[in-house]
């Protein structure tokens, strides 16, 4: 590992080079990667939220948010998460990531683990579910369930939008 970067194993949206490429204008190197110890669920698809006070008359009705499927680690003891593990991340693209991740708004929570990668143990970091995530992890999430929609819409909506409000720095 070079000075002032980090290895990162993903496991969701990540594991897409063109996603990390759009995110970070870098590319990493690579490695097919397992984490023992956790495993990655997905985040119910929708949340209903309250539209009136609890005490308004008529009841209370709610509006569906849609989202996009994400997925999230947890730990479990039983449980590995396959992924990739991205080689020599610059600290400038850590940050994208943690923006990306929404770790300032404690969705997510970058963690070091040990991760085991070209038959060799690799220190590195990787993200976690954050305590507000908690309550909305519900079954397994598999990058092989995304729809071309959804993922032309991460890369050509979402990003560009993220982007927009917090600039890569040179």
């Amino acid at each position: 590992m070079h000075p002032e970067t980090r290895h990162m194993f993903v496991y969701g949206w990540l594991l897409f080079p063109t996603i990390v490429q759009a995110l970070t204008s870098r590319h990493f190197q690579r490695l097919p990667a397992r984490l023992d110890g956790f495993r990655r669920y997905a985040v119910k698809q929708t949340v209903s939220t309250p539209a009136a006070a609890a005490d308004a008359t008529p009841p209370v009705s709610t509006t569906t948010v849609p989202a996009l499927p994400i997925p999230a680690l947890m730990a479990d003891a039983k449980a590995c998460t396959h992924g990739v593990l991205l080689l020599d991340v610059d600290a400038n693209s850590l940050a994208m990531l943690d923006v990306f991740e929404e770790v300032d708004s404690g969705l997510y929570k970058r963690h070091s683990v040990r991760v085991f990668a070209d038959n060799q143990w690799f220190n590195a970091d990787c993200y976690m579910a954050g305590e507000s995530l908690l309550p909305y992890l519900a079954g397994e999430w598999s990058p092989d369930a995304l729809t071309p929609e959804q993922f032309d819409y991460m890369l050509n909506t979402v990003i560009p939008d993220l982007l927009s409000a917090f600039p890569l720095q040179a």
